[in-house]
């Protein structure tokens, strides 16, 4: 049996390896496959975008595990979905109807509920006897849970002729993602041609070669190349250039071929709960 495994624990403690050896120990024979332990602590909408993007690569029958946030939200429980042939194991708080839509969260069935002290130990015992049911396929919870939703971002931003949307995360590349999503990239824009220029607050002394000052001092206008297209590869557009492209998660993403966008708009990463307050916008 394949099992994903998504966590926000990191690599450097022994936490980790806690998890792998429990989830082992109930089925030694399982292929065990890591995701990312990098989530940001606590972050459910970050391990939603990745398991969102990854799932859909595994075979079916793959089982996927996701203790992040384990006891966030009003009602700290386990949730299992058996959707298109997987299964997913996760806490209710947000994360499984963010990552896989509102179609398989109305499949979700409630495994167990969680009271003081919580113990992540206890969940991840929890769902490696869960695993042992899907493998033995032995009858599994059965009892409808309606998930918790994650607070909504803020809306886009729409007048006739643009619309604004913000940075959710930026990857190692330096790629960009965006909470526009392709549905309402096509609604808003359809076949207009567009273009895209980022806003930014930058330090007064940044190079000036990138930016047009606009009335406030405080903010200025960074553009980058007229994109008119939605591309699918990287290599659509010729090397150093930048790109807008939609991920397999179905968001907005500029990339620069052979660079990063990241490094290109200016970004400062080193906080990632402040990335949203970068804007895009897309005139059309």
């Amino acid at each position: 049996m394949m099992v994903t495994l998504i966590t926000d624990l990191g690599t450097r403690d022994p936490a980790l390896a806690t998890v792998r050896g429990t989830l082992l120990s109930a089925l030694p024979h399982a292929q065990l496959t890591d995701l990312t332990h990098h989530i940001p602590p606590q972050s459910q909408r970050e391990a939603a975008h990745i398991l969102a993007s990854a799932w859909h690569y595994f075979p079916a029958g793959t089982v996927h595990i996701a203790p992040v946030a384990l006891f966030v939200g009003s009602r700290p429980s386990m949730a299992l979905i058996a959707w298109q042939g997987h299964y997913f194991i996760a806490p209710d708080n947000g994360l499984l109807p963010l990552a896989l839509g509102d179609e398989a969260a109305a499949l979700a069935c409630l495994c167990h509920t969680y009271g003081k002290p919580y113990h992540t130990g206890t969940w991840i015992q929890d769902a490696a006897r869960m695993l042992q049911r899907i493998h033995a396929a032995d009858p599994l919870p059965h009892t409808p849970i309606s998930l918790q939703a994650l607070k909504p971002l803020l809306p886009l931003q729409t007048t006739g002729a643009s619309v604004d949307c913000r940075v959710l995360r930026v990857d190692r590349y330096g790629n960009v993602t965006f909470d526009i999503r392709r549905h309402e990239f096509e609604e808003l824009v359809g076949m207009k041609e567009f273009g895209i220029e980022v806003i930014l607050n930058v330090a007064q002394d940044a190079p000036t070669m990138l930016y047009e000052q606009e009335n406030d001092k405080k903010q200025k206008r960074v553009k980058i190349e007229q994109i008119a297209a939605i591309s699918h590869h990287y290599n659509d557009v010729p090397v150093g250039h930048s790109l807008c492209r939609f991920n397999k998660a179905g968001h907005m993403e500029i990339a620069v071929n052979h660079g990063s966008a990241a490094e290109r708009l200016l970004l400062d990463t080193s906080d990632p709960s402040r990335l949203y307050y970068n804007t895009v916008r897309i005139r059309f």
